[in-house]
């Protein structure tokens, strides 16, 4: 039997998690699968809900084997603390990015900070972000990191993920 077949692609919102979340667990109620392909082809999107998401899928057990035609920023994130096997484009680039969370005038408060949540929300994706650079072994590299603390974002080539040993395959 093949494994069941999620999808996260283009913008990815609190709406496109609830409904991949959905389907996971409508699978896992029917078949009682703890494994499940995941197909990324996304430039990013919510970095909030990416948080939520990554921690609602490991809190189930879930393993995924992905497949990335693209994957940048909040959807790099998911793709790799979610997956034990990735397959990568060989065309594909992967884009880290520190993360940023929209401010508007309103979001200011009198004393000139962000509301708490605000600030904790960056501060969990800035401490999930650092714990999948030791994951993957990019905070041993000293000039990957400074280009990703130094720019906001670290862009790796397929070849590239593949030497580092971040992916198994290209394909």
């Amino acid at each position: 039997m093949s494994l069941p077949i999620v999808l996260l692609s283009g913008e990815l919102s609190s709406a496109i998690y609830q409904d991949v979340g959905r389907d996971i667990l409508r699978i896992n109620n029917e078949m009682f699968l703890s494994r499940y392909n995941l197909v990324m082809k996304s430039h990013g999107g919510d970095i909030v809900s990416a948080l939520n998401f990554v921690d609602w899928v490991q809190s189930l057990g879930v393993k995924f084997s992905v497949k990335i035609y693209e994957a940048q920023s909040a959807a790099a994130f998911v793709a790799f603390s979610l997956a034990d096997e990735i397959e990568l484009h060989s065309f594909a680039e992967i884009g880290f990015h520190l993360g940023e969370i929209p401010v508007s005038i309103n979001d200011i408060m009198p004393n000139g900070q962000l509301p708490q949540t605000m600030r904790e929300n960056l501060s969990r994706y800035t401490n999930a972000m650092s714990n999948l650079m030791k994951k993957l072994g990019i905070d041993m590299d000293k000039f990957l990191m400074a280009e990703l603390c130094g720019s906001g974002w670290l862009r790796l080539s397929a070849k590239e993920c593949l030497k580092r040993g971040m992916v198994q395959r290209l394909f």
